[in-house]
C-alpha cells in the first residue's frame, strides 16, 4: 500500500537483485534481507532471470513509468503519493473482482517494535558481528560480510567426539 510501515508482514516477495539479494553473500542475503529475516519476515524470491515470477510487481513498475512519464525530468514524492492514492483507492482492479486494493488491505497483526529483538536459541553460543562484518571463532573468521555488521549471531554448541 505504501507509506510508513507500522507492522511486519509475514513475507516479502522480491527479485534477486540489489538491494534485496547479494550473489556474494551467505544465503544470498543483503543487508536489507538480513534485517527482514532478523525481524521474523520470511523471504520469497523469484527464480533468477524469471521476471514473470513477480509479474504483478513488474506490471506496477510499468504502470508507474508510463503514467508519470509526463514529468519528463524528475518525479517528485508528491506526484508518487498522488499516484499511489489513486491506484489504491480510486482505481478498481480486475484481478480483485473490480475492487480497489484499499478495500481489501488490512494492517498486519505482527507489530513492528522498531528494533531487532535479541534472538534466543537454547544450546547456542552468542557471537557479535564486528563493524567489519566479521565473527571471530577460535581465531578464524568464518563469516566476513559487511552486510551483517553489528548483528548478533548464534552458533551450535558441539560436543567433543571421543574416538
Amino acid at each position: 500500500m505504501g507509506g510508513r510501515v507500522a507492522a511486519n508482514p509475514e513475507a516479502m516477495r522480491s527479485d534477486n537483485g540489489s538491494p534485496f539479494a547479494s550473489r556474494s553473500a551467505i544465503h544470498g542475503l543483503s543487508r536489507l534481507s538480513a534485517w527482514w529475516v532478523a525481524l521474523g519476515i520470511n523471504l520469497e524470491r523469484g527464480r533468477p532471470g524469471h521476471p514473470q515470477d513477480n509479474g504483478a510487481h513488474e506490471r506496477l513498475h510499468r504502470d508507474i513509468s508510463r503514467e508519470l512519464e509526463c514529468f519528463n525530468q524528475e518525479i517528485t514524492q508528491e506526484a508518487l503519493d498522488l499516484w499511489r492514492h489513486e491506484f489504491n483507492y480510486q482505481r478498481p482492479h480486475e484481478s480483485l473482482a473490480m475492487r480497489c486494493p484499499g478495500e481489501l488491505y488490512h494492517n498486519s497483526n505482527r507489530k513492528y517494535a522498531g528494533s531487532i529483538d535479541e534472538l534466543l536459541y537454547e544450546s547456542m553460543l552468542s557471537r557479535q558481528v564486528n563493524q567489519s562484518g566479521q565473527i571471530r571463532w577460535k581465531r578464524a573468521k568464518p563469516l566476513s560480510e559487511s552486510k551483517f555488521n553489528r548483528l548478533e549471531c548464534r552458533t551450535q554448541k558441539h560436543r567433543k567426539r571421543r574416538h
